[in-house]
């Protein structure tokens, strides 16, 4: 598929690792996520962030912000904890199977965290939904806003990175700027 001098474009592999391997990790992830040691997950992000390298052709070196910023991945923790809310809203319907969820029952010994209480924190946490957008939508674009947020400044320029769009590139004069290169 790719190598270093040769492959598909970055956008194809990108899309390739979200819907072939990705999912394969995500599998049921609202039931197990909580319950996920952090030595797991790391190992999960490893996985994900070796998948993003191979897009980029970046090398071992180069920060995993920067590989979440030029694939436009969030990273593998907080998509499970979307991936959890979106499930939790979901269900808050009455005919949906797994309703249940949303009315807690006592357990027989103490649980620290169980997965209907992880994922109703994580619904907890998004704002509340404009009238216009679907609850799914509003609660990606809220984690995915959150991820871009907490990226930070880029460690080389020091402060966070602006794309530049296509018509500040392309037509200069319409943006007042001036085209380098």
């Amino acid at each position: 598929m790719t190598g270093t001098s040769f492959g598909n474009s970055k956008e194809s592999v990108t899309a390739l690792y979200k819907q072939y391997v990705r999912p394969v990790m995500e599998y049921a992830c609202p039931a197990w996520t909580p319950g996920l040691a952090r030595m797991h997950h790391d190992t999960m992000q490893r996985t994900q962030n070796a998948a993003l390298r191979i897009a980029t052709g970046s090398t071992r070196s180069t920060p995993v912000q920067h590989l979440h910023n030029e694939c436009k991945v969030i990273p593998l923790r907080q998509h499970m904890d979307m991936r959890g809310a979106q499930f939790m809203a979901k269900a808050e319907g009455t005919s949906h199977p797994c309703h249940h969820f949303h009315t807690p029952t006592a357990t027989p010994r103490a649980v620290r965290m169980t997965p209907a209480r992880h994922l109703k924190d994580c619904l907890e946490a998004v704002p509340p939904c404009p009238q216009d957008t679907s609850i799914v939508r509003h609660i990606h674009n809220t984690y995915a806003s959150r991820a871009i947020e907490e990226r930070g400044a880029n460690t080389i320029l020091g402060r966070p990175l602006r794309r530049l769009t296509l018509q500040r590139l392309c037509f200069p004069e319409l943006t007042g700027s001036t085209c380098a290169g």
